[in-house]
């Protein structure tokens, strides 16, 4: 029994003991070494003088920062190489001090997450070193490669490169380089990242790369031949310049790259490199590379580097569409602190060329769709007006017995069939149209599509008269060409009509008043802008029409010259979008009135089958409007700012109407008697506009 407890306990002491060991003991490596090809879990401890390898893709001490990734049994006796790709997540170093570590071959990269300490650092290659923790340690560049300071990080020890305008340096905001940098020779490049950064040192380099950030130097600042300073301006007073006592600029000239970010204000001057003590008169050039923003240089005073804005060319200058040259002026004066026009204005004044401004200043514009569609309704409304001048000459009757023929034998037109004839009807018609409007003169059009149906009842008042009630419902859906704006509309309509035929010659007229729903929508977006605006709003229609004819009874045809005058009002309520903030637009209302004419002839043949009886026909209109209205939307942004006109496309007075059709009637005057006709409509300006409508009418004689 002893024997065997004891065995257990020898056991579990072994199991203990290896688990530790397993747990948290570093790899113990005699140099030269090589890490394994799977990396190590717990660190490296090195064993004498000589060099470490790290193979590609090999990570040391992935299991925590906090830990010791490589750690010299002695100071300054291990050099460690790293061959390509590697993570070091814990530290290096530490407790004892690393004589050199190698990284930054070509194409690689090497994380640092813990603390580096280290007396010197070599980058090898064109790679990349990322030092995301504190570094303490000299730095050299061999090749042309990159070194990031991770922001709020310190790195203490110069920077120096093997090779004039070689390797580039990354300081991220808040990070400090405790050194000088550049050394005798002067690196490539060092870029300012994501906030403000300093140098404790002497700086030389060829460029610089500050974004809207400050870098402090604490030593002189000297640049190399050939040297450029790239600077973002977000305004007047926020945009990247280097701080510094004494600045050496070379005296074949310094170029200053500006990228606009924000509005600014011509005639300030922005000081890129802030110094008391320097050369004066080294020539300053700039690349203007903005569209609307052009700088000039200042020779230097003291060694400070200054650009100022010479011209800013006007918004409307540089657009090219209607609508986004009336939004331009009113763009251009500074919005309001807390506006976030502001945030619109700064996005604006990033756009690479003229053709971004364009289109960014068109989205701030009233769309297409939504200037069209007060039109758009009033076009759906003539539509319901042609769904009761179907009625015109309706050939139920041409079949009844009671009727004599003509002359010719042909069946005598319906308003010739006199006395009990004349009866009650119920009838409805539905209809499809699709139209398109063409982009004219810089302003895009749009695309609709109507569907829409009515109802009606007529009666005779006596053989010659007859007068109906009919209510009509129609969606419109409008779609700008070049955008993602849509509007609908759902039209509600009353019509009263009449229609006198005392012979061959007669007259139908009509009144309807309506009621429109408006429901759109506009993208706006851009660089630094996503937004959609939207807008609930309601208008109202009243219109009259007068028609005359005449029939022209033909051996096997009837011809039927008619002329006619419509006069349509429309009115459209003001209203606010939403969703834009203070892009949002406020949008006044709209009121128009149309005159038209219609001169037009329709053809049509009665052809007997049994007890049916088919008429075909066609017809040819000329509409023409006595006032070219052009539909218009005087806004202005809820941010504030002046007022604004927009224009629609001007239509083109003259439209053309050609359409062809099939009724087909039941040989029955009793009660049962019923019409079915079918009817294609093409109709086409000069604006580019053309529509396609497609319709079906149904009648029932009581």
């Amino acid at each position: 029994m002893k024997i065997r407890i004891m065995s257990v306990s020898v056991a579990a002491a072994m199991l203990a003991c290896g688990t530790s060991a397993w747990a948290g003991t570093p790899e113990a490596v005699a140099l030269p070494g090589v890490v394994g090809p799977t990396g190590v879990l717990e660190g490296v401890t090195t064993a004498g003088i000589g060099i470490l390898t790290v193979g590609n893709n090999q990570n040391i001490n992935t299991n925590g920062i906090n830990a010791n990734a490589i750690t010299p049994n002695a100071a300054n006796n291990a050099d460690v190489r790293f061959m390509g790709n590697s993570t070091v997540t814990g530290n290096v170093g530490i407790p004892s001090l690393l004589l050199n570590f190698d990284a930054g071959a070509v194409g690689s990269t090497v994380n640092f997450n813990g603390l580096v300490n280290t007396t010197t650092f070599n980058v090898s290659g064109t790679g990349t070193i990322n030092f995301n923790n504190n570094v303490i340690g000299a730095g050299n560049f061999a090749s042309d490669g990159f070194i990031n300071l991770a922001a709020g990080r310190t790195l203490t020890g110069a920077i120096i490169t093997a090779t004039a305008a070689t390797g580039t340096f990354t300081l991220n905001g808040g990070s400090i380089v405790n050194g000088a940098m550049g050394g005798a020779n002067g690196l490539k490049q060092i870029n300012v990242v994501g906030g403000n950064a300093s140098v404790t040192g002497a700086v030389q380099a060829r460029s610089f790369d500050l974004g809207a950030n400050t870098l402090a130097i604490g030593g002189a600042l000297t640049t190399n031949a050939g040297g450029t300073i790239a600077t973002t301006l977000a305004g007047n007073t926020v945009y990247g310049k280097i701080v510094v006592n004494t600045a050496n600029i070379n005296g074949g000239g310094i170029t200053v790259v500006p990228t606009v970010t924000g509005v600014l204000t011509t005639g300030t001057t922005y000081k890129i490199v802030d110094s008391q003590v320097g050369p004066g008169g080294v020539p300053v050039n700039v690349i203007n590379n903005s569209p609307r923003y052009t700088f000039a240089g200042v020779p230097t005073t003291l060694g400070a580097v200054s650009i100022r804005l010479t011209a800013v060319t006007p918004l409307a200058t540089l657009v090219t569409a209607p609508g986004a040259a009336a939004v331009a002026p009113i763009l251009e004066v500074t919005a309001p602190a807390g506006s976030d026009l502001l945030t619109v204005q700064n996005s604006i004044a990033v756009l690479p060329n003229a053709a971004a401004i364009n289109s960014a200043l068109l989205q701030l514009a009233p769309g297409a769709a939504n200037l069209a569609a007060p039109w758009v309704a009033g076009q759906t409304a003539r539509l319901f007006d042609d769904l009761w001048m179907a009625r015109v000459d309706e050939i139920q009757s041409l079949c009844c017995s009671t009727c004599e023929p003509n002359k010719s034998g042909a069946p005598v037109n319906a308003h010739e069939c006199k006395g009990t004839e004349q009866r009650s009807n119920w009838w409805g018609k539905g209809f499809a149209s699709q139209g398109r409007q063409g982009d004219v003169d810089n302003l895009s059009g749009y695309r609709s599509e109507a569907l829409g149906l009515m109802l009606a009842y007529d009666r005779p008042l006596n053989a010659d008269t007859r007068v109906g009630l009919g209510g009509a419902y129609a969606n419109t859906t409008i779609d700008g060409n070049n955008s993602t704006g849509r509007t609908k509309v759902d039209s509600y309509q009353l019509t009263a009509y009449f229609s006198h035929a005392p012979g061959p010659w007669f007259v139908q007229g009509a009144v309807t008043a309506g009621a429109d729903q408006y429901n759109g929508s506009r993208s706006i977006a851009f660089a630094g802008v996503n937004r959609t605006a939207s807008a609930d709003y309601t208008g109202q229609q009243y219109s009259a029409v007068v028609t005359v004819g005449k029939h022209f009874h033909l051996s096997q045809a009837t011809v039927t010259p008619l002329a006619s005058l419509q006069a349509t009002r429309i009115s459209v309520e003001s209203y606010t979008e939403d969703g834009a903030g203070d892009a949002n637009l406020r949008v006044s209302s709209q009121k128009y009135n149309f005159v038209q004419s219609t001169l037009g002839v329709k053809a049509e043949r009665v052809i007997q089958a049994g007890n049916g009886t088919y008429s075909p026909e066609v017809h040819l209109k000329w509409l023409h409007d006595f006032s070219s209205t052009t539909m218009q939307q005087d806004a202005a942004f809820a941010g504030g700012g002046t007022s604004f006109s927009t224009q629609g496309i001007n239509q083109d007075r003259e439209l053309f109407n050609v359409g062809a059709g099939i009724s087909f009637l039941s040989c029955n005057c009793g009660e049962n008697s019923w019409t079915v006709k079918g009817l294609y409509d093409y109709k086409w300006n000069q604006s580019s506009y053309s529509s396609h409508k497609l319709s079906i009418l149904a009648s029932r004689r009581f």
